[in-house]
């Protein structure tokens, strides 16, 4: 919600849970830039008192495509590679060139 025009005392009334200080359901671990998406999503739950949750649907990747204009067979063996959607402090897109290499 970083840049949206919301008054600091109804920034608190909303029940959301993120890194933004203010914010009803504070993230503070301090050790949340060096946990894997994955995890800090997880601790991001625990902090809002969100203890069950379902685990990530990829079932998608493994179903049979019949059509995929791609430069390989989606029957052979590939990797997805995921890119972290906050470029500025992710990976560096030559590494992922790198490895995809």
């Amino acid at each position: 919600m970083q840049g949206w025009p919301i008054a600091a005392d109804a920034l608190k009334q909303i029940q959301w849970s993120g890194d933004v200080s203010g914010a009803a359901l504070f993230h503070n671990n301090p050790r949340k830039k060096q946990m894997h998406l994955i995890d800090r999503l997880q601790d991001q739950l625990r902090a809002a008192v969100v203890f069950e949750h379902l685990p990530a649907d990829v079932s998608w990747t493994a179903r049979q495509v019949r059509e995929f204009s791609a430069p390989f067979r989606m029957n052979q063996p590939f990797a997805m590679l995921c890119l972290d959607s906050e470029t500025d402090e992710g990976w560096p897109t030559d590494r992922f060139g790198a490895l995809a290499e």
